[in-house]
C-alpha cells in the first residue's frame, strides 16, 4: 500500500467531487495517513480519516436527503427579514442540527466520538502528525 497525505478543500457541492478523486487514489493503491480540509473538504476527510471508503462515502451522498440540510428555527420563518436576522445574528440561515446529528452517527458507526479516537499511536508525541485529521475553519478577517 502506498500511503499519502491530502488536504481537501471547501466549497459546497465541491466534496462530491472529493469523493470520487479519492476513489481514484483507492484504485491505484494509495491509502490516507493524514488529513485536512476545510467545509466540504472536512467533511470528506473525516469520513476517509474514520475509515470510510471512497465508494461508502459516495452512497451516504447518494442516500442524503439535501432538502433536510435546510432545517430551519422560528426566526428563519419571519416574512422578508427572517433568514436575513439569521444570517446577522446566528451566523448563518440554517440551523446546522440535522447535519451534526447525521455526521455525529456515521463517525459513531466507525466507533469515532472525539478526535481523541484518531490519535496517531505511532506519531503521539510529534504534534505535527499526531491526529490523523485537521479540520481547518476557514474565517473572514473583518476589517
Amino acid at each position: 500500500m502506498k500511503k499519502m497525505d491530502a488536504v481537501f478543500e471547501g466549497g459546497g457541492v465541491k466534496g462530491i467531487g472529493l469523493v470520487g478523486a479519492v476513489s481514484v487514489f483507492e484504485e491505484r493503491g494509495y491509502t490516507f495517513e493524514n488529513l485536512a480540509g476545510t467545509s466540504a473538504g472536512a467533511i470528506v476527510a473525516s469520513l476517509i480519516a474514520a475509515g470510510y471508503k471512497a465508494a461508502e462515502v459516495k452512497d451516504i451522498v447518494d442516500a442524503l436527503n439535501f432538502n433536510q440540510l435546510t432545517d430551519e428555527d422560528w426566526q428563519d420563518k419571519i416574512p422578508l427579514v427572517g433568514k436575513f436576522v439569521s444570517l446577522v445574528f446566528e451566523k448563518g440561515i440554517y440551523e446546522g442540527k440535522f447535519f451534526e446529528n447525521f455526521i455525529q452517527e456515521k463517525l459513531a458507526d466507525k466507533k469515532i466520538y472525539t478526535f481523541k479516537d484518531l490519535i496517531v499511536e505511532e506519531c503521539k508525541d510529534n504534534p505535527k502528525y499526531r491526529y490523523k485529521l485537521q479540520v481547518i475553519e476557514c474565517i473572514p478577517l473583518l476589517r
